[in-house]
């Protein structure tokens, strides 16, 4: 998720300096209210109710959702108010994240539990792994932007292509979409530490990483489910 706060100086940024270490633990904290939530929701949201939503009016709240989000979230003039950004982001990929658990257990029942655990842990692996190498390389995550981008964009394109055919998208996709979320978490994480250290900028540097951890999480479930099939 290529965003503003990255571009951000001194004059675009809100909130008074805090240090480095503070920095990094509103960073870890957001992200972890964040996956606190999703967890409640897998918990405690009826799937009926989601089922019951008609698909184009849940992709049309999802989307506006998201959006509203992350329009809040980057252009609040508060901290308190991008955190409510972020969580309007949260949420809705908290149920996407109850769905395609559901798929799993629909598909796997025998192993759902265990597709889903090992999903969680390689996710938190790598994630640990990639912002240890963006923190260490910062140059080189930045040097291969352009090139998540574009990986992003053709990612995007190949799978409306193939919602449009009514075909399913190739199954190498899910690697080339691992790869680059992989690259995201590397390249955000090396960003965050080029923005001035403001409560605000913290929110919204989680927020940007939250979206990748969360795509890349539902992509290792997917490939480790297929691979049961």
């Amino acid at each position: 998720m290529n965003t503003s706060v990255y571009q951000r100086g001194w004059a675009d940024s809100i909130g008074r300096q805090i240090s480095a270490s503070q920095f990094h633990l509103t960073i870890g904290g957001v992200l972890l209210w964040g996956f606190a939530v999703n967890f409640l929701i897998v918990r405690h949201v009826p799937l009926q109710t989601l089922l019951s939503i008609p698909p184009l009016g849940f992709f049309l709240v999802y989307f506006a959702l998201c959006l509203s989000g992350m329009w809040l979230v980057h252009a609040a003039r508060s901290a308190v108010a991008a955190f409510l950004g972020y969580n309007l982001i949260v949420v809705p990929l908290g149920c996407c994240v109850l769905l395609a658990i559901a798929q799993v257990e629909a598909v796997n029942p025998e192993h759902a539990a265990e597709i889903v655990s090992q999903a969680v842990f390689y996710t938190g692996s790598v994630t640990a792994c990639m912002m240890v190498l963006g923190a260490a390389f910062p140059g080189f995550f930045r040097g291969i932007a352009r090139m998540l981008f574009f990986s992003l964009i053709g990612v995007i394109a190949v799978v409306c292509i193939a919602m449009l055919l009514g075909r399913p998208a190739p199954a190498f996709l899910d690697w080339i979409i691992l790869l680059t979320f992989c690259g995201y978490i590397g390249l955000d994480w090396g960003r965050a530490d080029r923005v001035p250290r403001t409560t605000h900028n913290a929110i919204s540097v989680a927020a940007s990483i939250y979206i990748d951890v969360i795509n890349l999480f539902l992509t290792i479930l997917r490939i480790l489910s297929n691979r049961r099939d």
